[in-house]
């Protein structure tokens, strides 16, 4: 990466900023796992309500669809 030893904010931001650290960051899978858990934590009751259904309804789409392939 060619960063000086002690670098300072300056040059580290710079860096950081030419590297695009940031946007890698942010698509990598342990950002967005850590994104769904900060979202999960803000959630209200109803919202939690409306994940439960949410799940309900995905969980039946895939209890058929296997079922169905299982039958053919």
């Amino acid at each position: 990466m060619g960063l000086p030893r002690a670098a300072g904010t300056g040059v580290v931001r710079k860096l950081a900023e030419k590297e695009a650290v940031v946007e890698r960051w942010e698509k990598s899978a342990w950002a967005q796992k850590r994104a769904a858990i900060e979202k999960r934590r803000t959630l209200n009751d109803f919202d939690r309500f409306k994940v439960m259904l949410a799940k309900k309804v995905r969980r039946d789409i895939v209890r058929k669809a296997v079922h169905k392939s299982k039958k053919a």
